[in-house]
C-alpha cells in the first residue's frame, strides 16, 4: 500500500505557507490605501483631517495629496508647517503642483500679508501650470497686485468659465470688482463663499464686501472670523481698509496696528495707514509710511503713486517725480499715461516755482531722511537743526537724531539723544518698533542686535509706553533663540517678565496694565516658573484682562506662550474666574 502520509503533510505545509500570502495579495497596496485617506480627509477639516493625512504620509510617504491637504489644512493655523507641506509635495517628483502653488498663495496673502512672495508665486502658476484655470489665477494675482483690477477680473472670470469650482478665482474676482467700485461685487464674494464655506479669508472679504459702507458691522464680523482663526491677518487687515473707506482713521490706525502684530513688515499694511494718517492730517507721517510700503514692495504701484501725491502736498516737488517716473512702468493704457503726464507737468512746474528751495519743516526733515538714507549724515545733520529751529516742539527731528546715529552705529550718541528726548518727555523707546516711521528698517535691525539691550538696561524710562517695549525687547530676544531651537532664552525671559511687572507697579492707572501682567504670564509660563505665571495672569483677570471679545480665546486656546500652564491642575479654575468676571460661557 502506497503511503501518502508525507506529501500529505508537505501539501498542508505548502498550504499554511500560501494562505498569509494570498492574504497579503488581498490587502490593499500601501499607496493605494493612502490615497483613500486622502479622500476621506478631504470630507473633514482640522484636526481630523490634518491626522488623516498624517496617516497616509505614513502608509505612502511619496504621496503628494496628503501632503497638499495637510498643508491646506494648516494654512491657518500652523502656517510655516503648511509651506513645507506644499514645498514638499513639489519636491517629491520634482514637478509643480499648481493646488499646492494656490495654498501658498493664500498662506502669503491672507497670513503673511506679503505681495512680493505672492507675487513670486503667482508667476509660478501663470507659467508653469499646464491647466489653464490655475494659469489664469496667476495673472490675475499678478495684475490685481499690480494696480490692474479691471485686467485682474478678466483673467479671474476666465478661470471661473474654464473651472467654476476654484474658489479662489471667485474670491480674487470678488476683490477686483471692490477695488474699482463695481456692484456686482457682493455677489460674486456670495459666490466664493458658497464654493467654500468654512474658508475664514473668503468669510473675511465677504465681510468687507457686504459692509462696505458700515465699519461697525465688517468689524463685529471680522472679530467673530478672527476669535477663530487669530493668525488671519487679513481679516485685521480689511478692517482698516473698510475703515478708511468710512473716514474711520483712528479705528483704522488701530487695526493696522493689530495687523502688524500678526504680520510685521506688511506694505499693504503701511499703504492703508498712510491714507489714514493722511486722513487725520498728519501728511509727514503718512509719507514716512507709504515710503515704507516702497520700500518694502518695489513694485507696488498704488504705494508709489500714492507717495508721489503726497510728496505734491509735502512741496517735495523732486521726489514726487522720481516717483512719478518709477509709477510709470505700469501706466499701462492712454487714461492712466494722460493722469500721469498731468501729475508730472504738476511737479516739474511746483521744482520750478520754487527752484529747489526748501523753507519748510517738513521739507528739511524729509531731506534730511534721504540724506541719512544715502549717508550723507553732515548735510542730514544741518537740515534736522535747521528743522528744530523752525518746530522746536514736534519729536520728528528727534527721531531723525536717533535715526541718523543709528545708521552711523554711533551708538553712545544714540542713546544719549534717546534719554535727552524722554527726559524732555518725549516717548522714544516705541520708535524702535513702530512701523511708520523714520528709519524704521534701521531700528528694525538693530532690535536684533545684543548692544540694543544693553543699551535698554542703562537708560532710565519715564514713560509707561516706553517701559512697555523695553519689556518687549527682552521678550523678543528670548523667542529669537527659543525659534533657533537654542538654549539659553530663560534669562531674556526673566528679564522681560520683571519689566512688564515694574511697568504694573509703578503705572498702575495705565490702560495696558492688564495686558501688561498677561504678557508678564507668558513669560513665566514659558520658563516653567509656573507659580509666578498663574499670579502675574490673575492679576492680569483682577486688571481688566478679557474684557475685549479676542482675549478669552486666545488665552485659553490659542497662545502658544500659556502651554505649560495649560497642563497644570489650576488651569480650569483660572479659565473658569475670567469667564464668570466677563459673564462669557
Amino acid at each position: 500500500m502506497k503511503n501518502f502520509t508525507g506529501e500529505f503533510v508537505l501539501a498542508a505545509l505548502l498550504g499554511a505557507f500560501a494562505l498569509p500570502a494570498i492574504a497579503q495579495d488581498a490587502k490593499p497596496k500601501p499607496e493605494v490605501e493612502a490615497r483613500g485617506l486622502c479622500e476621506e480627509a478631504k470630507r473633514k477639516h482640522g484636526k481630523a483631517a490634518i491626522e488623516m493625512y498624517d496617516q497616509a504620509i505614513k502608509l505612502d510617504p511619496a504621496c503628494i495629496d496628503a501632503y497638499i491637504g495637510r498643508g491646506g489644512e494648516r494654512r491657518y493655523s500652523e502656517p510655516a508647517l503648511a509651506l513645507a507641506d506644499l514645498a514638499r509635495a513639489d519636491a517629491i517628483k520634482d514637478d509643480f503642483q499648481p493646488a499646492a502653488s494656490w495654498f501658498r498663495i493664500v498662506v502669503l496673502l491672507d497670513v503673511y500679508l506679503d505681495r512680493t512672495a505672492a507675487w513670486d508665486e503667482a508667476e509660478r502658476l501663470k507659467r508653469r501650470s499646464t491647466k489653464n484655470p490655475w494659469s489664469f489665477v496667476g495673472a490675475g494675482v499678478q495684475e490685481l497686485l499690480a494696480g490692474h483690477p479691471d485686467r485682474a477680473e478678466e483673467y479671474f472670470d476666465k478661470a471661473a468659465q474654464n473651472d467654476s469650482s476654484i474658489p479662489l478665482a471667485w474670491r480674487f474676482k470678488a476683490l477686483s470688482q471692490y477695488d474699482y467700485g463695481n456692484a456686482l461685487a457682493r455677489d460674486t464674494a456670495a459666490q466664493a463663499v458658497k464654493q467654500d464655506p468654512d474658508d475664514p479669508g473668503t468669510a473675511a472679504t465677504m465681510a468687507l464686501i457686504a459692509n462696505a459702507d458700515d465699519a461697525a458691522a465688517a468689524g463685529r464680523e471680522l472679530d467673530r472670523i478672527l476669535s477663530e482663526t487669530p493668525r488671519l491677518a487679513w481679516a485685521r487687515f480689511a478692517k482698516a481698509v473698510v475703515c478708511v473707506k468710512n473716514s474711520k482713521w483712528e479705528d483704522a490706525l488701530a487695526a493696522c496696528t493689530a495687523a502688524d502684530a500678526v504680520a510685521p513688515g506688511g506694505p499693504a499694511t503701511a499703504y492703508v495707514r498712510s491714507l489714514a494718517l493722511e486722513g487725520s492730517g498728519k501728511l509727514a507721517e503718512a509719507e514716512t509710511s507709504v515710503s515704507n510700503a516702497v520700500n518694502w514692495d518695489s513694485n507696488y504701484p498704488d504705494a508709489l503713486i500714492r507717495r508721489g501725491d503726497i510728496r505734491m502736498k509735502l512741496k517735495d516737488w523732486s521726489g514726487a517725480l522720481r516717483d512719478y517716473e518709477a509709477w510709470q512702468r505700469f501706466a499701462v493704457d492712454a487714461q492712466l499715461q494722460k493722469m500721469l503726464s498731468d501729475k508730472k507737468t504738476l511737479a516739474e512746474n511746483g521744482k520750478k516755482r520754487d527752484e529747489g528751495v526748501i523753507v519748510t519743516f517738513a521739507g528739511f526733515c524729509a531731506r534730511a531722511k534721504i540724506l541719512i538714507e544715502e549717508g550723507d549724515f553732515d548735510r542730514a545733520a544741518k537740515d534736522i537743526e535747521t528743522a528744530k529751529g523752525l518746530e522746536e516742539k514736534s519729536d520728528r527731528w528727534r527721531r531723525l537724531w536717533v535715526y541718523l546715529y543709528a545708521a552711523k552705529k554711533d551708538y553712545p550718541k544714540m542713546w544719549e539723544s534717546v534719554q535727552q528726548s524722554m527726559d524732555n518727555g518725549v516717548e522714544m523707546i516705541v520708535i524702535f518698533f513702530a512701523r511708520g516711521v523714520d528709519g524704521s528698517k534701521v531700528f528694525e535691525a538693530l532690535r536684533k542686535e545684543a548692544i540694543f539691550l544693553e543699551g535698554l538696561r542703562k537708560i532710565t524710562i519715564k514713560a509707561p509706553r516706553d517701559q512697555y517695549y523695553k519689556a518687549q525687547a527682552f521678550y523678543e530676544a528670548g523667542m529669537a533663540i527659543i525659534t533657533a531651537k537654542q538654549g539659553g532664552f530663560e534669562p531674556h525671559l526673566r528679564e522681560s517678565a520683571a519689566e512688564y511687572r515694574k511697568l504694573c507697579d509703578t503705572w498702575k492707572d495705565w490702560a495696558e496694565v492688564s495686558g501688561s501682567y498677561y504678557n508678564e504670564a507668558c513669560c513665566w509660563s514659558l520658563v516653567g516658573d509656573l507659580d509666578k505665571a498663574f499670579d502675574a495672569l490673575d492679576k492680569a483677570i483682577e486688571s481688566g484682562y478679557g474684557k475685549d471679545d479676542n482675549e478669552i480665546p486666545h488665552m485659553e486656546k490659542n497662545d502658544t506662550d500659556l502651554e505649560k500652564m495649560r497642563k497644570d491642575s489650576r488651569w480650569d479654575a483660572i479659565v473658569k474666574k475670567i469667564k464668570d468676571k466677563w459673564g462669557k460661557k
